[in-house]
């Protein structure tokens, strides 16, 4: 189950690329998933239920889902943390060096990235259902 869970969350590395797709590119708020999300838990999905599983029964399957859903969710959070940490880090540096008193009052790079994040989240909790 361990390297089921490194083989999930490995399909998690394009997200850290999520910063850079909204940091001062005038791209308009997400509106759905990265596209990534759906390749996150399919080696979970072909084993439980193409290889693996004719040979579980239906308790050892949500007992492996969960555990390395589990996995997956634990790092996305990590991974997630650590995003949001720099963007606002880089937010704040910029909101100090900025000229303009109004460029606070719409939408940032950092929201967009959290709107980014929440979708993401919401596409996985889907596929862990």
């Amino acid at each position: 189950l361990a390297q089921l869970g490194g083989t999930c969350t490995a399909q998690l590395a394009p997200a850290r690329a999520i910063p850079a797709l909204y940091r001062l590119t005038g791209r308009p708020l997400p509106t759905a998933a990265s596209l990534f999300m759906p390749e996150v838990t399919r080696p979970l999905r072909d084993l439980l239920h193409h290889q693996a599983g004719e040979r579980l029964g239906e308790a050892a399957r949500r007992e492996w889902a969960a555990e390395v859903g589990g996995v997956v969710c634990r790092h996305f959070l990590q991974l997630a943390t650590s995003m949001l940490d720099g963007v606002r880090k880089d937010e704040e540096a910029r909101r100090r060096y900025a000229r303009k008193a109004d460029a606070a009052s719409s939408t940032t790079d950092a929201d967009k990235v959290c709107v980014q994040l929440f979708l993401d989240v919401e596409a996985l909790g889907a596929q862990l259902r």
